[in-house]
């Protein structure tokens, strides 16, 4: 290296340039928050969103696989009967803290943070028949919520700790009964229930009489065996009430048609097939029997239901077909007759009903099925019962406005509904990801597009409205103000009849929202909270925002997510790995962006981890199939990029693990450069000297764990990295383990959170841990699980004892991440189905993490290789957070690239070059670099070989 003091003509001209340079341009350490805005021309920077598809072949594997391979018993290779019932049973008998003399000083106090301005998927809205102010909602899970100013607040109303899965709501309207009403449970498609994703199964009927503000159980339709497909009540798609006959309720199950005439004591199924109350376990995925039903009822007591032909249930490649399957019509509940069901596809799946509300006679029938050819398409029918030729075919004028988000996507099924205007019979609905109306019943072309996507078709939102329509319902005095029902809750309209739709969300209070992932600033007090969600992409809570100020920032599946220290960069992620560095203006627009995940990755988790390193964050850890990536700086990569990038990526080679899919990873604070890492099949490895070349990589498996278990989470202790926490997710295995020599050995320490020593029995899965230091060498752990929160201060093995965290707030939620922060003591939770809740830890310790790698000076190490042919890497340390700009000029002193000018975190940085300019690539030759930090600033040479 030579600095500029050589005395050569080359030295010399370079200084004349610095000097030049230094008197045009200051650079200040503070400017940081300049060099991460953009002028106001940028200010509509947009990063392409990501469809968030709930039944694509892509998405549904990928969903199943990532759910249900966390829960499965790696000894049976299935999830084991009745577990989610049972395990909450069981933790409703463990500790509670703040409730023993010890553990009361220690009681920390939860809150909920929302969001309250975001739902989550909800399948069904009815409004009061006796006063519209009240509106009754339910959410696939996070239960079922009541409002008594037309939706602008909601009150959860189900029971904490009962099955969350709503799917239907049905009120009884007879005189004297309207204070009765119904929910069903069990979402069969959307859920990935069917690959045994336990939580999210349904367990029957509830039933309210009192408006719905308490609600009970129905003994006959609960199974008890949640995770067991073997009760057709365990999924409902619909329920109705006879109008005309109290007490008289209608449920489409599984299989068929469930009628009960006493208010759901007794049940009998009056279509299909009766599928409940087996002597012995069975399993009905097995049966030939309708997989999808529904069933409607015109305010005159006339009853459509229908029945699929198709049973999802394939033998020796072919599809088998129910002999049940068809369309019923009914005038009393009693008699049924059999519609001609020709012009149904061949093997019919999913059909929803929309009855003309002035005419009972004409219904519209939405459907999808596999045709004789094979194909899978939408179908829309109009049906007139007292015509000589009743099916009109409608199919022709659904609307398709093309890719990427303007086709009439169902989805497979997941997404349909259909509906006319109570004033209006020509006023037709129909939904699918978008929803659409047409003012000519679609017997014409006329179809807009009013929710869902925009129709500007880039897959933005529609202001006001989400994807995924699942219902809609009108105002009975008013039917311009319609209420729709999807994937980000529920909207509003007050002119439900206009060319262009101005939707309002209304979930006020209606906090359903599934997180997969949370996330904050680790560093400093900050309020900032975001996290990646299911269906709703990632959200974020700004400084001293409130329940009601969260902000959608990315779409798709949200995955893994974190923040910088001083909020410099926030990185977001989609489903599959794809993963963003973004940089935010003061109100949380988007400002600049990167894409960051590296070309030739692959394998990714559907919702895939990556760890920034606690100190330099711009050094990213991947997990991307069966080996870890790392890239030496991220604040190299081309902003503005949508593509993956090949800037700054080293594929750790050495770490990959053969045949397995890495599950988990975490990186050390005290001391830095350790990574350990964790696989689906339950193996463990630790990277030491993870940020240089040098690297090694040891095998820290243990005899202790279970095989074939899945590693969810690992938490390495702030303090010393020696001191390691390890969850496997499974049921029936030991669940948490400890060490405290690095890894080289390890002891169980999941305790009373198991029903036995041996892990087997009722105790929860546990999806993460964290480590949190308290003053005065304490430390609280926190262990987050199927059936809520859990912590202790003290690990002594299986003796171990976890205290349960204010169920009264956290009730029984799937806690699937949880982060904390030494700084102020916050501690935020993420849940799949209630939202995010927060503490504070009056005693937490802030922890330093490697001062004594910042404790020495800025310099600039030789350049590697050196003579180079294709890229070469300049390596430099800076002490303290701030900006830099590296620069090549070719021997004349003419600049030839900026190849860096951007934030840099303390520590060892790293930039690349490959001897391109801004339009090609330099003559092999002698070049030379200058890396200018604050006020210093260091020259070398590099030699470009070429290729």
């Amino acid at each position: 290296m030579r600095l500029i003091k050589v005395g050569s003509f080359i030295g010399l001209l370079s200084a004349i340039f610095l000097l030049l340079w230094y008197y045009a341009f200051s650079l200040d350490q503070e400017s940081h928050k300049q060099i991460t805005s953009q002028p106001t021309v940028f200010q509509e920077l947009k990063i392409p969103e990501r469809k968030s598809a709930i039944y694509s072949e892509e998405d549904l594997e990928a969903r199943q696989n990532y759910e249900r391979r966390m829960l499965i018993d790696p000894k049976t290779g299935s999830i084991p009967e009745d577990i989610h019932i049972k395990e909450i049973k069981f933790s409703e008998e463990l500790p509670v803290k703040g409730v023993s003399k010890n553990s009361r000083q220690n009681a920390l106090s939860w809150e909920s943070l929302g969001p309250e301005n975001f739902g989550g998927r909800s399948r069904a809205i009815v409004v009061d028949a006796t006063d519209e102010n009240v509106l009754i909602s339910g959410s696939v899970s996070g239960g079922v919520f009541r409002s008594t100013d037309q939706g602008q607040n909601w009150v959860r109303t189900s029971p904490i700790t009962s099955i969350q899965s709503v799917t239907a709501i049905a009120q009884d309207i007879n005189d004297g009964n309207t204070n009765v009403w119904y929910y069903g449970t069990g979402e069969l498609v959307g859920n990935t229930a069917r690959g045994g994703a336990a939580p999210f199964r349904g367990d029957g009927i509830f039933k309210s009489v009192d408006g719905g503000q308490s609600w009970s159980q129905l003994e006959f339709t609960a199974s008890g065996i949640e995770s067991s497909f073997n009760d057709q009540f365990q999924y409902v798609w619909n329920m109705v009430v006879n109008p005309n006959v109290a007490n008289e309720v209608y449920a489409a199950v599984f299989g068929g048609i469930a009628k009960s005439n006493d208010g759901g004591e007794t049940w009998n199924i009056v279509l299909g097939d009766t599928l409940n109350n087996f002597e012995e376990l069975v399993d009905l995925n097995q049966f030939n029997t309708p997989f999808y039903s529904d069933i409607q009822v015109s305010d005159d007591g006339v009853f459509y239901a229908f029945l699929s032909s198709s049973t999802e249930n394939v033998v020796d490649n072919t599809l088998l077909l129910s002999r049940s399957g068809g369309v019923y019509r009914s005038t009393n509940g009693v008699v049924w007759d059999t519609i001609s069901v020709a012009p149904f596809p061949f093997a019919t799946r999913r059909v929803v009903i929309g009855i003309d509300p002035q005419d009972s006679d004409r219904v519209f029938f939405l459907t999808t099925g596999i045709g004789e050819t094979g194909a899978n398409l939408p179908q829309l029918w109009r049906y007139n019962h007292n015509s000589d030729s009743p099916w009109t075919d409608l199919t022709a004028n659904i609307p398709d406005f093309g890719e990427p988000v303007g086709d009439f996507d169902i989805q497979n099924g997941y997404n349909m509904l259909v509906e006319v205007h109570p004033l209006d019979p020509d006023l037709v609905f129909i939904g699918a990801a978008n929803l659409y109306a047409s003012s000519s019943g679609f017997t014409q072309s006329d179809a807009r597009w009013i929710g869902g996507y925009d129709p500007i078709n880039d897959i933005s939102l529609y202001p006001g409205s989400h994807p995924d329509q699942h219902s809609v319902t009108f105002f009975p005095s008013n039917p311009e103000r319609m209420i729709a029902a999807h994937d980000g809750g529920l909207s509003v309209t007050e002119n439900s009849t206009a060319d262009s739709i101005i939707w309002n969300f209304i979930n006020n209070g209606f906090v359903t929202t599934q997180y997969y992932t949370i996330a904050l600033n680790s560093f400093e007090e900050d309020g900032v909270v975001l996290g990646g969600l299911q269906d709703n992409g990632t959200l974020l809570l700004p400084e001293n925002g409130n329940v009601t100020d969260w902000i959608r920032v990315l779409g798709g599946d949200g995955s893994f997510a974190d923040v910088s220290r001083g909020n410099i960069f926030y990185y977001l992620s989609f489903q599959n790995g794809q993963i963003f560095q973004i940089n935010f203006n003061e109100d949380f627009g988007l400002a600049d962006f990167a894409r960051v995940d590296p070309i030739g990755g692959s394998g990714y988790l559907f919702i895939n981890p990556f760890v920034i390193e606690p100190l330099n964050n711009n050094i990213m850890f991947l997990p991307a199939g069966t080996v870890v990536w790392r890239n030496n700086n991220l604040s190299q990569i081309p902003r503005r990029d949508n593509d993956p990038t090949s800037v700054n990526w080293e594929r750790l080679d050495d770490t990959e693990v053969a045949q397995e899919t890495i599950t988990a990873i975490a990186a050390s604070k005290n001391p830095r450069g350790r990574v350990i890492y964790g696989t689906i099949a339950g193996t463990l490895n630790r990277i030491d000297a993870a940020l240089g070349s040098d690297y090694t990589v040891t095998n820290i498996n243990s005899s202790e764990f279970p095989v074939g278990g899945y590693v969810t989470s690992i938490s390495i202790d702030p303090r010393d990295s020696d001191k390691i926490l390890v969850a496997f997710s499974n049921y029936n295995v030991q669940s948490i383990f400890s060490s405290e020599d690095g890894g080289e050995t390890f002891i169980a320490v999941s305790g009373n959170l198991e029903e036995n020593a041996d892990g087997s029995g009722n105790g929860p899965s546990v999806r993460w841990l964290e480590t949190t230091p308290l003053q005065n060498n304490g430390t609280l752990y926190f262990s987050g699980t199927s059936s809520g929160l859990f912590s202790t201060t003290e690990l002594q093995g299986m003796g171990t004892v976890w205290e349960k965290e204010d169920p009264q707030v956290l009730g029984t939620s799937v806690v699937t991440m949880i982060k904390s922060r030494g700084a102020d003591g916050k501690v935020v939770i993420g849940t799949h189905g209630n939202g995010v809740f927060a503490a504070n830890i009056p005693n937490a310790e802030d922890i330093v993490i490697g001062q004594s790698d910042i404790d020495q000076g800025f310099r600039v190490s030789n350049p590697f290789p050196n003579p180079f042919i294709e890229t070469t890497r300049i390596q430099y340390f800076v002490p303290e957070d701030g900006r830099v700009r590296v620069t090549v000029f070719d021997q004349t002193g003419k600049e030839v690239r900026r190849i860096f000018d951007g934030f840099q975190f303390a520590g060892n940085n790293e930039i690349s070059w490959d001897g391109s300019t801004s339009g090609g690539f330099v003559n092999a030759g002698v070049y030379f670099y200058r890396v200018e930090y604050q006020s210093f600033s260091e020259i070398g040479r590099i030699v470009f070989v070429g290729g």
